[in-house]
């Protein structure tokens, strides 16, 4: 009846449309006289509310869904036309539009290509949706034509109590086509409508946030890259003219220098190692946050790494004074197993830390034997496997200005210090803590890390626990185990004054001679007791051999120290002095002035450093005691020289033994000098090309190099692949591998098969170590 409508008005049959218009408000008059709907129409409803329900469930666009609920609403509501509104950025737009002629069509929720309500209100009774829109309430009233044929009727599309938009449908054919049963269907169709839009908005959202997310993340990891690119280069670059300035400064350091050249020559070398620990401190912070810290465990002398620690730091202490305490349960030549160079890292970091902001007064490194039941529970498991495994606790203690307590919650922060500003007094990179803090979770599974003690004024400890395996020496050296039984011999049953008023520097001078068997100790507090002790000693036990130790540190000088040498020199006193090792220099050369023999021992004390020094200085005075060795006469050294033959030179010893591949003019020189210093010629290749070249001529003169030292960045070939074929060529012609020393700037490079890496800027004592201990051995590479 409907089609037949439509196409006879079409037509332009207006009586025919009246009569199917009487026609079908006859039929529907019937249909809506009974009070409730009939189980026909209920179960229709349900089917269409179900089949919502599925569409729901589904990922669909928010077009999509709209299509088919645009479809289900003009097959089961009797509406032959309709509009869907909703609520946009406080505006209302049509987003699907149907006709029974037209057929349906769907709108973006766009300012731009959106379909605003104001631009279709002229084809509907939009008064009634915009009170539908007011109210939240669903309205029906008859046809708006000149008859008064047909029904409208307008349902509101609500989510959370709130009115997001409208239904709106007509019947031109029938009165009351829409009723409550109906109504009731599209206020549903409506909320799951506004449900499927807020959903789809919000996946929208999210999908939009998640390309924004992506696409910044991929921002992000390239300007990491380029980060890393740029400090990896800049960190090169930095890296080859250092290598320059401290290698030359090294080789300057031991020519003849005035006092004052010799001071200038010293700042150069201390500047730039002060640029080289702000290029690695930044280094380790970016390798810190990428998690690729490499940690290399080794077994080591754990004494001989303190002492090292203490010898790196203490010239930069000036007077202030630098002490070792190690508990009494860890043995003197115990060693540990660890990460060596990394445990040097953290002792540098706090140490410098304690230094900066110590003014005066003493540090402190302090290693316990920890023994709280509760710390020692996190490494049950350890002790459990194995019964060298121990915790140790690590404290740097000072006596500095201390913390405020308003600035603690950022010393860890990377890039934080305490004292900001333009007029700060106290430099530095900001890393060095958090450079440390990792560290110690890394050496210590995530089970320690460094915490901190302060009083403003006072000064401050960081500590922290260590859990290692102490071992006995792996490697003992013979020759400082004979020296120190020696010096043990020397000074049993001898008697020891000493007059060390600080009890932290008594206490750490004794602790090194505790395994010396003395006949006496007495201990002074002043000069003048000094002098009356020795004189009483001396007086009850005239063959006993009486040792006085005096400390400088109480501001002891040249006038009150002459009258003391005065009084003590006649009782047959061996005296030594006690002093900072910055003060070294000024009491030596006051000492070589005057004709009273002083040993000086410097602060602070190194492994067997005080025994070897008391040993040494008796075992002088009993070599100037017993007869002089005869020297052999002029008659008999000229007779020998006559009749030596003169040495021939022999022809494999004329080539260089060295062959070094690098392209830097500075470097090639510093390198040929500490080559030079060991005796040793080299020819120089300016990249790998020329460098495979060479090797190749000096194989085919059946006397191949002993050594070659290869840097990695060079133009045409690079050291890495020089290297392999280098190895190449020896596997193919059956050849004995020779020894290749990597050279780089960039502390990451790894080279494949080369012996040893040395790090740019070389150190001379270093390089030498590497020359000399590959040139004495065949390569097994």
């Amino acid at each position: 009846l409907n089609q037949a409508h439509q196409m006879f008005h079409k037509w332009g049959a207006i009586s025919k449309c009246k009569t199917i218009t009487n026609t079908v408000a006859v039929r529907r008059k019937s249909e809506l006289s009974a009070s409730l709907p009939s189980e026909e129409q209920l179960s229709i409803h349900n089917l269409v509310l179900n089949h919502v329900t599925q569409i729901l469930t589904n990922e669909r666009s928010t077009g999509d869904s709209l299509q088919v609920f645009s479809r289900i609403i003009l097959q089961h509501s009797g509406a032959d036309k309709g509009f869907i509104f909703f609520t946009h950025e406080e505006k209302l737009y049509v987003i699907s539009k149907w006709n029974a002629r037209e057929g349906i069509e769907i709108f973006m929720l766009d300012k731009r290509k959106g379909l605003l309500a104001s631009e279709v209100a002229d084809q509907l009774s939009f008064q009634l949706v915009h009170d539908t829109m007011r109210t939240g309430e669903s309205v029906s009233q008859s046809g708006k034509d000149s008859t008064d044929m047909g029904s409208i009727c307008c349902v509101p599309m609500i989510l959370r109590s709130q009115t997001l938009g409208a239904i709106y449908l007509e019947n031109t054919l029938l009165n009351g086509a829409f009723p409550e049963q109906q109504m009731a269907m599209l206020e549903h169709l409506g909320c799951q409508i506004v449900s499927i839009i807020e959903r789809n908005q919000l996946n929208q959202h999210l999908k939009d946030t998640l390309k924004q997310v992506q696409k910044r993340a991929n921002m992000l990891e390239s300007l990491s890259k380029m980060k890393d690119d740029f400090v990896a280069s800049t960190s090169h670059e930095l890296r080859t003219p250092l290598n320059a300035v401290l290698g030359f400064s090294e080789i300057l350091k031991e020519t003849k220098l005035s006092l004052e050249q010799q001071e200038y020559c010293d700042m150069i070398y201390s500047s730039a190692e002060g640029l080289l620990a702000v290029i690695n401190d930044i280094l380790d912070f970016q390798r810190c946050q990428k998690d690729t810290l490499e940690m290399n465990t080794s077994t080591f002398d754990f004494r001989k790494c303190l002492d090292h620690v203490l010898r790196l730091i203490v010239v930069q202490c000036g007077s202030v004074e630098l002490l070792l305490e190690i508990d009494s349960e860890i043995e003197e030549n115990s060693w540990i197993k660890c990460d060596r160079l990394r445990l040097q890292q953290i002792f540098l970091n706090l140490l410098s830390n304690a230094m900066k902001f110590t003014p005066k007064g003493s540090i402190t490194l302090r290693v316990q034997v920890e023994t709280n039941p509760q710390v020692l529970g996190l490494y049950s498991e350890e002790y459990e496997e194995n019964q060298n495994f121990k915790v140790l606790k690590i404290s740097v203690q000072d006596t500095g200005i201390g913390i405020d307590p308003k600035k603690r919650s950022a010393l860890f922060k990377p890039f934080s210090q305490i004292d900001t500003g333009s007029t700060r007094k106290y430099t530095g990179t900001g890393l060095g803590l958090t450079i440390s803090q990792n560290l110690v979770r890394r050496l210590s599974n995530n089970k320690s890390e460094i915490a901190f003690d302060s009083k403003l004024g006072e000064g401050t400890t960081f500590h922290f626990h260590l859990p290692v395996l102490v071992l006995p020496p792996v490697s003992p050296n013979v020759t400082e185990i004979e020296r120190r039984e020696n010096s043990l011999d020397l000074l049993a049953r001898t008697i020891f004054v000493i007059c060390i008023p600080s009890v932290e520097t008594r206490n750490f001078f004794l602790s090194e001679l505790r395994a010396v068997d003395t006949f006496m100790k007495r201990y002074c507090s002043t000069l003048e007791s000094t002098t009356a002790t020795v004189k009483e000693l001396r007086a009850e036990y005239p063959q006993k051999l009486i040792l006085c130790f005096i400390d400088t540190g109480t501001g002891s000088d040249e006038t009150i120290l002459n009258p003391f040498m005065e009084k003590v020199h006649p009782l047959n006193v061996d005296l030594f002095l006690i002093t900072h090792i910055n003060q070294r220099n000024h009491y030596h050369s006051w000492f070589t002035s005057t004709t009273y023999p002083v040993t000086i021992i410097t602060k602070p004390f190194y492994k067997d450093h005080v025994l070897n020094s008391c040993g040494g200085a008796l075992q002088r005075k009993l070599n100037k005691e017993g007869k002089e060795i005869q020297a052999p006469s002029p008659s008999s050294s000229h007779t020998t020289k006559a009749t030596t033959p003169e040495p021939t030179e022999d022809p494999t010893t004329a080539l260089p033994q060295v062959l070094m591949v690098e392209d830097n003019k500075m470097n090639q020189r510093v390198q040929q000098r500490m080559l030079k210093l060991m005796k040793a010629d080299s020819d120089v290749a300016l990249n790998g090309a020329i460098g495979l070249e060479q090797f190749t001529k000096r194989i085919d003169t059946g006397i191949p190099y002993a050594l070659i030292l290869m840097d990695f960045h060079m133009p045409e070939m690079d050291g890495k692949e020089a290297t392999l074929r280098i190895r190449a060529l020896e596997k193919e012609k059956n050849l004995q591998p020779t020894h290749i020393i990597g050279l780089t700037a960039d502390s990451g490079d790894k080279g494949e098969g080369m012996c040893a890496i040395i790090s740019k800027p070389i150190k001379k004592a270093s390089f030498h170590a590497a020359v000399q201990e590959f040139m004495d051995k065949a390569c097994s590479a």
